[in-house]
């Protein structure tokens, strides 16, 4: 019997016995969390094996192109990042898909154990965005590395999620739906987890008081940056999304919105990482957090200084996505790792065709990528074309939702003109960059379900425990903006719902489906009214 034990890209670890039987499995392997397929990364562990390769060669995935499809998955967990990959193949090292460079250039590159820090001498600023024509953006990777700066000694937030990292307990739980009442077994189960996370969870509360976060990545290596953190990273977000929901059940909504503050706070560690792949984890992580918020309203009543306290994280992190500061700068890593291969395409090639290259990438995505490096063509008009497309994506960047969802539109068209005029690089190097958007504004729209739901549990507390009729009754405290769609600019959908109320944005299908959030549809935030009756 052959033990295969396979790495999801959504963070799930799996196992089974095969025996031999011609060569490979014979039928689909699937992920049991999300589905994913795992039939090349079996087949190709059942060929080592069955080679005598030297022991301890483990699994490693392969490129995968971002797309807009979600995950079929049931309330109220993350959309785990195996939807927006392809199947995996094998490769030394337990590691997770990693979408670095540009568009389809991803490498998986995720390792168990955690890099040493390195020392940086800047001190940590805020996250800007880089709009079209900035100067000082950074071009190559190790401008990039350079702008990734390091807070100051005992101010960043990256240091004690990383020890929490190293000692957290994962435990593969799911929840029930957020107004379902929770049986003794569950908050059995619940307390377990919790109890065994306990030292990683005041880690993780600990970083929260940190803004700044610098994790230690070594970008200058583009596509091959190693990024042990961001499989933790969900794990994480999953734990304190367990705690937020045991604390509130316990009726003790202090600590649920500390769990919920912790859950947010290690999305924005990922804020100022400059590369996709981080700003999808980070999106991810989010999504985990407003289920923990909504676990613990449906559960237990928070005071106003809690309330107030998650009204102001919300805020700040929803003017940041907004102006699409994380995704900006993720497009500026994108650039810097696409111009270290238009400018040195031999040293890419060098990898691709060398010990190991064929495990870098799929078979057909390798061989169109080896076929354009042999005959490159003119790379001066390539190079162009390329910050030519970059500057007119970061200016279209700088429009508002829904607009900005038609820069996927424009990648596209970019994409399809780079081919027909025989620039292969432009067109191999764009198209990831279509599921960039629909992604960025489903990061907003969890901010604005978040801040909308605390809004209404304010006024709910202010008028005798009755929600409003209308999202228009709530009082005019935050911008015009702050309770739109931001896939219509419409209005969040809302609607009262016997004592509470079903709150919810359409989503990336661009579909009311009347707050049916399965099978991914709408985003959707449901408060059942019970929690005051427990």
């Amino acid at each position: 019997m052959i033990p295969i034990k396979i790495l999801c890209g959504c963070g799930q670890k799996y196992s089974f016995d095969f025996e031999p039987s011609g060569g490979g499995v014979g039928c689909a392997v699937q992920c049991p969390t999300c589905g994913a397929d795992g039939t090349e990364a079996a087949n190709q562990m059942i060929a080592e094996h069955t080679a005598t390769r030297p022991a301890g060669l483990q699994v490693r995935m392969h490129l995968a192109a971002v797309t807009t499809q979600r995950p079929n998955i049931d309330p109220p967990l993350a959309p785990p990042l195996a939807s927006y990959a392809a199947p995996a193949r094998a490769r030394k090292g337990w590691i997770m898909p990693a979408i670095l460079g540009c568009g389809v250039l991803a490498v998986a590159l995720v390792v168990a154990g955690l890099m040493a820090s390195r020392a940086y001498a800047k001190k940590q600023s805020a996250p800007a965005p880089a709009a079209s024509g900035q100067p000082d953006l950074p071009r190559t990777l190790a401008e990039l590395n350079a702008w990734y700066v390091e807070p100051a000694k005992g101010e960043n937030a990256a240091e004690f999620y990383l020890r929490a990292f190293s000692i957290m307990k994962v435990s593969s739980f799911k929840l029930l739906a957020p107004t379902a009442k929770m049986p003794s077994f569950m908050k059995s189960n619940l307390q377990g987890i919790v109890s065994s996370n306990r030292d990683a969870l005041q880690l993780l509360r600990e970083g929260a008081r940190h803004e700044q976060s610098r994790y230690a990545l070594d970008l200058t290596q583009g596509f091959e940056t190693l990024l042990p953190h961001l499989g933790k990273l969900r794990e994480a977000t999953k734990i304190t999304m367990y705690s937020a929901t045991l604390h509130a059940e316990e009726q003790n909504g202090k600590e649920a919105t500390e769990d919920v503050l912790a859950a947010l706070a290690l999305g924005r560690s990922l804020q100022a990482e400059p590369l996709l792949l981080s700003q999808f984890i980070r999106a991810a992580s989010l999504a985990s957090a407003l289920a923990a918020l909504e676990q613990t309203l449906n559960r237990t009543t928070l005071s106003a200084e809690a309330l107030s306290a998650l009204a102001k994280m919300f805020q700040q992190m929803e003017a940041n996505e907004a102006r699409g500061d994380a995704f900006n700068r993720a497009m500026t890593g994108e650039r810097a790792t696409a111009l270290s291969i238009l400018n040195t395409p031999n040293v890419f090639l060098a990898k691709l065709t060398g010990p190991g290259g064929s495990n870098m990438m799929k078979g057909d995505e390798r061989e169109k990528w080896i076929a354009c490096l042999q005959n490159t063509g003119n790379l001066k008009a390539e190079l162009q074309y390329y910050e030519t497309t970059f500057e007119k994506l970061m200016a279209a960047r700088t429009e508002p939702f829904p607009a900005r969802l038609k820069t996927g539109d424009f990648i596209s068209r970019r994409s399809i003109e780079a081919k027909a005029t025989g620039m292969v690089m432009n067109d191999l190097l764009m198209p990831g960059r279509v599921g960039t958007a629909p992604k960025e504004a489903e990061c907003l729209a969890h901010f604005r379900l978040g801040l909308a739901a605390i809004a209404l549990e304010q006024f709910r507390a202010a008028h005798d425990k009755r929600y409003p009729a209308a999202l228009s009754e709530l009082p005019a405290q935050h911008s015009p903006d702050t309770f739109i769609d931001p896939f219509d600019g419409q209005p969040l959908r809302y609607e009262q719902k016997g004592a509470g109320y079903l709150l919810y944005s359409i989503g990336p299908n661009l579909s009311d489906d009347a707050g049916e959030r399965t099978h991914g549809k709408d985003l959707v935030f449901d408060v059942g009214g019970f929690a005051d009756g427990k």
